[in-house]
């Protein structure tokens, strides 16, 4: 696997190729801000409704696997672009679970976030249900 930086319609790309496959995962600072902007917001809102915290799961109302962009409201919120991961925030943090499919592209989508990356399925890793 060969990490390599690209650069494309102005947004910095880190690209792995490996066995003839590519996975594009986007990293540039200007996302990373934005991010963080959408968590603080999302949080003030919470305080407002009293709500301590909001579990966010990679689905829509019918539970479908494959979802709309309307939907996408993990993905819009963290930046994970992974199509399994439940993200979790409350009022002091934001914590994402995901399967080791995306261990490594969640570690790169995350890292400057603040959301902390749940290992699923690793020894000592809680439950959301756990956790909460």
């Amino acid at each position: 696997m060969c990490p390599v930086w690209i650069e494309i319609f102005g947004r910095r790309e880190l690209e792995f190729e490996d066995f003839g496959y590519i996975c594009n995962i986007y990293k540039y600072e200007t996302m990373k801000e934005e991010i963080i902007k959408r968590l603080d917001a999302f949080r003030a809102e919470m305080r407002k409704a009293g709500i301590a915290a909001v579990v966010i799961p990679q689905t829509d109302a019918h539970l479908g696997e494959y979802i709309a962009s309307h939907w996408q409201v993990r993905r819009w919120l963290s930046g994970f672009t992974g199509s399994a991961g439940t993200l979790v925030v409350t009022l002091n943090e934001a914590l994402l679970w995901t399967d080791s499919r995306y261990f490594i592209q969640a570690a790169l989508q995350l890292d400057g976030t603040g959301i902390k990356l749940m290992k699923e399925g690793i020894p000592g890793t809680p439950t959301i249900t756990q956790w909460l």
